[in-house]
């Protein structure tokens, strides 16, 4: 059975297919931006966490690191200059499409098969935060970036193993492909927060146990909208080819009942006139 994460990734070499994917995230993306930030959340990130988040992991997911991560900056930064209030943010606020671009990245280079490339810059990004004076008096801010990596590691090889179809397995490798991107997003974010706005050490302290469950919930939304997308592509897939399967069997039949009937009475009536 074909692998459903690996069919979608054959059907994107299909120019018709990819120009439409990237129409629709474009468009999916800008109009997203619109939808409400999630407010009065305590977080690094002045307490806002931007509901365009959501994109990074999809668009990657969907088009690869390279096509989602331009789709995702494109998407974002149309947004910005359709709304001329924004020009007016922090500098931090005014790059922080970058940070959700790198998440597209990421989630584009492992469901690509190319985790390496993905867990260089995820790592890339941990260790950043420890050569900053507060990331390493905030030592245990990135736990759950370090625990996520490590189950990664051990689990990956086996969901891919056994992701056939559109079981759970499928799903998990889209979770933990989210989560990751969700995670690289946000530490991206925070190490910008300490060098621009030189965020409070006790900010950091104060969400240890808040942003992985805001991060969780924004990769499990971007990780449903992929699943539920490739799950209508494999069944429409493996119903195409029912459906062969079918008609093939029903020529089968039909030539059967052909050489049974038909050219069985000719060879008879053959063999009859040879004998007169």
């Amino acid at each position: 059975m074909m692998v459903a994460i690996e069919l979608h990734n054959r059907l994107m070499r299909s120019r018709n297919i990819k120009i439409i994917y990237v129409l629709i995230a474009l468009l999916m993306t800008y109009f997203g931006s619109w939808l409400p930030d999630f407010d009065h959340v305590v977080g690094v990130e002045s307490a806002i966490i931007s509901s365009t988040a959501v994109f990074g992991p999809l668009n990657g997911m969907l088009l690869g690191p390279y096509l989602g991560g331009m789709v995702t900056f494109v998407g974002i930064s149309a947004h910005f200059i359709t709304s001329p209030e924004r020009l007016g943010y922090h500098t931090f606020f005014l790059i922080s499409p970058l940070y959700v671009v790198i998440s597209s990245v990421v989630a584009g280079f492992i469901i690509r098969r190319k985790e390496r490339i993905a867990l260089l810059i995820y790592t890339s990004l941990i260790f950043l935060w420890y050569l900053l004076d507060a990331g390493r008096e905030v030592f245990y801010y990135p736990w759950f970036h370090i625990a996520i990596l490590i189950l990664f590691l051990l689990v990956r090889t086996r969901l891919w193993d056994n992701a056939r179809g559109i079981g759970f397995h499928t799903f998990a490798i889209l979770l933990m492909t989210s989560v990751i991107a969700a995670l690289s997003d946000h530490m991206a974010g925070s190490i910008m927060a300490q060098i621009l706005l030189d965020i409070p050490v006790d900010a950091y302290s104060a969400v240890i146990f808040i942003y992985p469950i805001e991060r969780f919930i924004l990769a499990f939304v971007a990780a449903l909208v992929m699943y539920l997308l490739i799950s209508i592509i494999y069944s429409s897939f493996m119903h195409i080819h029912l459906v062969e399967d079918i008609t093939d069997n029903s020529k089968k039949r039909k030539l059967c009942d052909y050489i049974r009937k038909d050219v069985k009475k000719m060879l008879e009536e053959e063999s009859e006139k040879k004998k007169k």
